[in-house]
């Protein structure tokens, strides 16, 4: 588990989460999940970053105690808990932590807030969990996946960095579904989002888009990086179903964020541009689009795994 910078002599994590966290990810086998928004460390003092709908304190009391709060009345309390988390660490000579604060505050203190319910810690990364996960495949949902893409091209757009997107279609999927029932096609998409997951980093944003079709949001990535691991993810699939009653492949369109584009959604367009392209040429492929839009370049097969 990475570690965040202590603010004031506290660790992130003594507000109930790691604040240094910008994307979701598997660490140490585990899901990790965004923490955006304001928290206030010992002193009452705000750190991180804003949510985006403002709401931060009224969202993570809700997480926590299942109470509904207008984001004025939120942020007062939870100064509150904060300089009762001071009150008690003082008493006991070891800091008790924030949550700990927080329940005994709404507990046995606080009157505003009428019958909480407290949230056990495992219980609510399960539904952060099922907030952004897909039940299937367990990869990123369409959802999260579409607000982790428009943030990573807000971030190359004022950094200047580069990011890639793939964006995969399952040959002959309707046939699998059609001979052998959805059960048998369920199977083949878990699959092959196990293939996609051990493909990326941890840092990356693989997703089941829609139906039969995967993407991946591969962060500080180039062209050659990004067509490298989608031919990894065809060859892969390959082998998978090699000796299936019906072989199933893979089609990937492959593009590149350029961070000077003035269109939002050029980067999804290139890539959707691409995998048509890929499923032209007949399937079991990867194509690269170009960045000026002309005719996209097929990449080489590269030697089945294990050649």
């Amino acid at each position: 588990m990475r570690k965040c910078a202590s603010v004031n002599g506290l660790d992130a994590t003594s507000f109930g989460y790691d604040t240094c966290i910008s994307r979701v990810g598997m660490v140490d086998g585990k899901w990790e999940f965004p923490r955006e928004g304001k928290a206030e460390d010992a002193g009452g003092e705000a750190i991180g970053q804003g949510s985006a709908n403002g709401r931060f304190y009224a969202t993570r009391l809700r997480q926590l105690l299942r109470v509904d709060m207008d984001e004025s009345a939120a942020r007062d309390l939870w100064r509150a808990v904060t300089a009762h988390r001071r009150q008690l660490t003082a008493r006991l000579g070891r800091d008790v932590g924030q949550r700990v604060a927080l329940f005994d505050y709404v507990t046995n203190m606080s009157p505003a807030v009428p019958d909480p319910q407290i949230v056990a810690g495992s219980a609510l990364q399960a539904m952060e969990r099922r907030a952004v996960a897909d039940p299937l495949t367990d990869l990123f949902n369409r959802a999260y996946f579409e607000t982790a893409l428009r943030r990573e091209i807000e971030r190359c757009r004022r950094t200047g960095g580069s990011s890639a997107l793939l964006l995969i279609d399952l040959d002959r999927f309707k046939q699998v579904n059609d001979t052998f029932g959805h059960r048998a096609g369920d199977d083949v998409l878990r699959r092959v989002g196990r293939i996609v997951q051990h493909e990326v980093r941890a840092v990356d944003i693989p997703c089941r888009y829609g139906g039969d079709e995967l993407a991946a949001l591969l962060t500080d990535t180039d062209a050659t990086t990004a067509t490298r691991v989608a031919e990894r993810i065809r060859a892969m699939v390959t082998v998978q179903f090699v000796d299936a009653a019906i072989p199933v492949t893979t089609s990937i369109g492959v593009a590149q964020l350029r961070a000077s584009s003035p269109v939002d959604d050029e980067l999804f367009l290139l890539a959707d541009r691409a995998l048509y392209a890929a499923k032209r040429a007949g399937g079991n492929c990867v194509v690269l689009a170009r960045p000026d839009g002309t005719d996209a370049l097929r990449v080489p097969h590269a030697p089945p795994p294990g050649a």
